[in-house]
């Protein structure tokens, strides 16, 4: 080996680049991580996500401990493809600047977010290509 490539190896990786990072951040924590850091199953951490009732209250705080320590975030995305349900409606409308439309979106946004749903606005103006284009997007 080159004294070049001995050198490149040893400089650090550049700040803001993907492999300058810790390696706990190249990817998201998964359930499997909590379930390691707490000393319990998948299922158990799973159970505990969901709040299920029947998991013991001891293993539930250490649960809860490893998914506070570790920053879990459940992966939206992943529940919704294997649900089969992506919870998310799309409003298309003619035109949001409308007080009726905007009026409208508003409340529909906010309903769908009391029941868990996301909601996503499209304007779409007259035009049936556009319509197209957005309902062609849907599953």
């Amino acid at each position: 080996m080159d004294k070049g490539t001995e050198a490149a190896r040893a400089e650090p990786p550049a700040a803001g680049t993907r492999a300058a990072q810790p390696t706990s951040r190249r990817r998201p924590v998964s359930v499997k991580d909590v379930a390691a850091r707490a000393g319990v199953s998948w299922k158990t951490v799973s159970n505990v996500v969901h709040g299920k009732t029947h998991v013991k209250p001891a293993l539930r705080q250490r649960v809860e401990q490893a998914i506070e320590e570790l920053d879990y975030r459940p992966n939206l995305a992943g529940r919704q493809l294997r649900q089969g349900s992506s919870k998310a409606l799309v409003l298309a409308l003619p035109d949001i600047r409308s007080p009726y439309f905007s009026t409208l979106a508003h409340e529909v946004i906010r309903s769908c977010r009391a029941l868990g749903y996301t909601a996503t606005v499209e304007e779409i103006g007259m035009d049936i290509a556009d319509e197209r284009r957005v309902l062609g997007g849907l599953p």
